[in-house]
């Protein structure tokens, strides 16, 4: 198959990423050739790897927050990255951080680093789809952020923008977390 009839297809049923499965799928490969195909076409420049076992086509490049989605799962964008994104900060955020059950992780994409930040699955919620990925809802952005700050692991930013924030809804989010050291934080800070 050339590449071109291969991006036709990508784009016809808007497969930005894909894993070699996709492309045995897709393409009615065997796993033999499927895999020997993506390796030609990532020593041609042609795909990308995100990770093992999971590439972009060079001419089909996904949105960060799409990539982010993609390398752990489940996971919802979040904490600055989601504060910035609904402008409730000032500062450019060049770090793509999602919220996950999983372990704490990173990684880089060309250049790009994609952080995963673990909570309890009893405080992962609080999010809205957007095209192919997850955000965290403004209030539970600050939320988790409030979380990760009381925890230390964060410095607290006081320019972000509350005014747009539901208050309540805020601190309806705080007992999901499970955590004294927020709850704590919140009397001292912003209950």
């Amino acid at each position: 198959m050339r590449y071109l009839d291969f991006l036709e297809f990508q784009q016809k049923n808007k497969l930005e990423i894909f894993s070699n499965s996709d492309v045995e799928i897709m393409l009615k490969l065997s796993t033999n050739s499927a895999k020997t195909l993506i390796n030609r076409y990532l020593k041609d420049g042609l795909f990308i790897k995100i990770k093992k076992g999971l590439y972009y086509s060079k001419d089909l490049i996904p949105n960060g927050f799409n990539i982010a989605s993609s390398l752990i799962k489940p996971s919802y964008i979040s904490l600055e990255t989601a504060l910035s994104e609904y402008g409730l900060i000032p500062e450019i955020v060049y770090s793509i951080t999602s919220i996950t059950t999983k372990t704490t992780t990173e990684f880089n994409v060309k250049g790009i680093n994609y952080i995963y930040k673990s909570v309890k699955k009893t405080a992962f919620t609080g999010y809205i789809k957007k095209d192919n990925y997850l955000i965290a809802k403004p209030e539970k952005a600050l939320a988790d952020y409030f979380y990760f700050v009381s925890l230390g692991r964060l410095a607290y930013n006081d320019r972000i923008n509350t005014g747009k924030i539901l208050k309540k809804t805020v601190l309806d989010y705080i007992p999901l977390f499970q955590s004294k050291s927020l709850d704590s934080w919140i009397k001292k800070n912003y209950a």
